[in-house]
C-alpha cells in the first residue's frame, strides 16, 4: 500500500508566525446639550465655549470630556477636588443672595412706573395742566394711605413732562406711524397764534380707525417752522414725513382748521 501523505500548500496569509496588534481608535465623544438637563450635571456643568465639543465644569474651573462616564467619574463625591469646589461654590451663591432684589421687591418696582404712567396719560387725556402731577400723586397717597405702590409713586410736573415728551410721546407716534402706513388718511394743519418768535404748526390725521369703528383725529406732530410761506410750510410737512414714513402716500388730502 502506497504512502498518502496530503501536503498542505504554503499559505501567505497563514496565521503562523508574530503578527503586529491593531492600534485601539480613540473615540472622542461629543458634547450632548441634553445633559444640562440633567440634575447630576446641570448644578455645575455647562457647554465648553472654546471648544463645543467638550464640557465645563464651573466649579474646578477646567474643560472635561463630553463623555458621560468621565463625567459621572467627575461629579463622584470621592473627588475630592470637585467636592471642596461645590461647597465653595454654593456659600458663593447664598452670599450673593443678599445683593439680588426680591421677586416682590422687583414686581411692586414695575407697578410703581405703571402707576407714573397712568397718571401722565390721565393729564393728557384730558388736557390738564402738567403742574397738576405736582399735587396729584400726594393727594393719592392722602386717599390710599395703606398702599405701598401709592406711597412709592415720586412724580412731579418736571419728570411728567419728561415722560409726556420723551416716551409717551414718542410710543404713541410709533405707534400712530403704524397704523397710518396701512391705511389712507387726510392731514389737517392749524398755526399756532403764539406771539413769541418761534412760530408752530400742528398736525393732526384723520382717519377711519378700526379698533373704535368710526372717524377720529389724531394728534400727530407739532412742527417748529422758520419760514411760514406756503412753500415753507409744505417743505416743513415733507420733511416730516419723509422722515417718519418714509413718504407720504397715504396722505390723500391737505386740510387747514
Amino acid at each position: 500500500m502506497s504512502d498518502v501523505r496530503q501536503v498542505r500548500p504554503l499559505d501567505s496569509d497563514s496565521d503562523e508566525g508574530p503578527q503586529t496588534p491593531k492600534k485601539k481608535v480613540k473615540y472622542d465623544h461629543k458634547f450632548q446639550l441634553k445633559l444640562l438637563s440633567d440634575p447630576k450635571f446641570s448644578p455645575w456643568m455647562i457647554q465648553s465655549k472654546t471648544n463645543p465639543n467638550k464640557a465645563f465644569c464651573t466649579a474646578c474651573d477646567s474643560e472635561l470630556s463630553g463623555s458621560i462616564t468621565l463625567l459621572e467619574r467627575h461629579s463622584l463625591t470621592e473627588n475630592e477636588k470637585h467636592k471642596k469646589n461645590m461647597i465653595a461654590s454654593n456659600q458663593r451663591k447664598k452670599v450673593t443672595i443678599f445683593f439680588q432684589p426680591s421677586v416682590s421687591a422687583s414686581f411692586e418696582k414695575k407697578q410703581v412706573v405703571a402707576s407714573e404712567l397712568k397718571m401722565c396719560a390721565f393729564i393728557a387725556e384730558h388736557n390738564l395742566p402738567v403742574s397738576v402731577m405736582d399735587h396729584l400723586p400726594g393727594f393719592i397717597v392722602n386717599v390710599c394711605q395703606d398702599s405701598k405702590i401709592a406711597s412709592a409713586v415720586k412724580c412731579g410736573g418736571t419728570k411728567a413732562s419728561a415722560i409726556l415728551g420723551n416716551v409717551m410721546g414718542d410710543a404713541f407716534l410709533s405707534d400712530l406711524v403704524v397704523r397710518l402706513k396701512d391705511t389712507k388718511f387726510s392731514l389737517i394743519i392749524d398755526e399756532s397764534t403764539d406771539l413769541s418768535t418761534q412760530k408752530h404748526l400742528v398736525l393732526i390725521a384723520r382717519f377711519y380707525d378700526l379698533e373704535v369703528q368710526k372717524t377720529c383725529d389724531h394728534f400727530l406732530s407739532l412742527l417748529q417752522v422758520t419760514d411760514c410761506t406756503a412753500q415753507g410750510i409744505f417743505s416743513s410737512i415733507v420733511q416730516f414725513f419723509s422722515q417718519a414714513f418714509n413718504s407720504y402716500e397715504k396722505c390723500y388730502r391737505l386740510c387747514q382748521r
